[in-house]
């Protein structure tokens, strides 16, 4: 439910190419097939808590791997704990739930995404 929700959001933000993930295997997965194929992502909003792997074990792998050291990453999350501690999970920012499209507007924007390119995963 929180996945469509983001992506409707997302969606009526913009332009954007949308990939979509239920768990941070499936996203790191996603995250490297486009990479092979020269299609990188721009930005990732990924859930803290996902079965498999979690959100804070995926931003872990990806700023261990050179080429996603520097992707904006992006916790979306209820657990308010986390807010006040991304930044040294590896996050770029956190956005709580519930959230509307001036909580996100901010995020993407933010990072110099440009609406009619972008790839965006969650």
């Amino acid at each position: 439910m929180n996945l469509l929700m983001l992506k409707s959001i997302l969606t009526k933000m913009g332009k954007f190419d949308l990939l979509t993930a239920t768990n941070g295997r499936e996203a790191l997965d996603c995250l490297n097939e486009h990479e092979r194929e020269g299609a990188p992502v721009d930005a990732v909003f990924t859930d803290v808590w996902m079965p498999e792997m979690s959100g804070d074990e995926l931003v872990g792998c990806l700023r261990g791997d050179e080429r996603f050291a520097q992707l904006p990453i992006y916790a979306v999350t209820t657990d308010r704990e986390i807010h006040t501690s991304y930044a040294q999970m590896g996050f770029d920012g956190c956005c709580l739930k519930p959230y509307a499209a001036d909580d996100l507007r901010p995020f993407v924007f933010g990072a110099g995404v440009e609406e009619s390119r972008t790839r965006v995963a969650m």
